[in-house]
This record gives C-alpha cells, sequence and structure tokens, in this order.
C-alpha cells in the first residue's frame, strides 16, 4: 500500500488506489483502500500560473506557484470518509505523464468542503 517519503507525505504506487470490483474503475484511498471518497479540490499549475478551484471559490494566482520541474501539474484533491485528505498529481514533460498520489490523515470534523453532488 502506502509509503512516507522523505518530505513526510504519503506516496502510494498508481495501481494501489484503482478498485476493479465495481461495473467500472474507482479510486481507492492510498491510506486504507477504502473507496468513499470526495472531491475537494482542483488545482492546476502552468508556471506562472495556479488556477485553483474549491467548492467556495476560482482562484488564480501569479508568481512562484510550485510545480515539478518544467512542465505543468494537475491536482485533483479527495478526502476519504476514513478520515485521509489525499491528492492525485500528474505531472507533465516532454509529452510524458507522471502519477502519483500523496495523503496526509486530517481531522474530518474540520469541515471540508467537497464538490456538490446530488
Amino acid at each position: 500500500m502506502a509509503k512516507v517519503g522523505l518530505n513526510g507525505k504519503l506516496h502510494t504506487k498508481m495501481p494501489d488506489i484503482v478498485d476493479m470490483s465495481f461495473d467500472q474503475a474507482c479510486l481507492k484511498c492510498p491510506f486504507c483502500g477504502f473507496e468513499y471518497n470526495h472531491p475537494t479540490r482542483v488545482r492546476v499549475l502552468q508556471k506562472p500560473l495556479a488556477v485553483e478551484v474549491t467548492a467556495d471559490n476560482v482562484i488564480v494566482r501569479e508568481g512562484e506557484v510550485g510545480g515539478y520541474g518544467r512542465g505543468s501539474t494537475i491536482e485533483l484533491e479527495f478526502y476519504c470518509e476514513n478520515g485521509h485528505l489525499w491528492t492525485l498529481e500528474m505531472h507533465f514533460h516532454k509529452g510524458i505523464v507522471f502519477l502519483e498520489a500523496v495523503g496526509k490523515e486530517v481531522d474530518l470534523k474540520a469541515g471540508i468542503k467537497e464538490f456538490w453532488r446530488d
């Protein structure tokens, strides 16, 4: 399953976060493997801009925005109903897309807002 990296964040291999037991692939939490995850944020880092979409806001920042190397990064953030906040990161460089899942434990009572759903 998941390992703690040098930066203290949890990292996992991509096959560990996909469950094929349903009619289609679904995401599993990289901490515990639970299927119940809720989207909370989308972030696109395309230097020098960062665009972040949450349940409440769309924020555009300019300047030092982080990311990896020279390519762009797309981050999809989720919270797991077992108390984990994790991000599926896609890094682009020279036609190659790198995937990584990183996360941390959170207090779900802290009022994490998810995107609207029916």
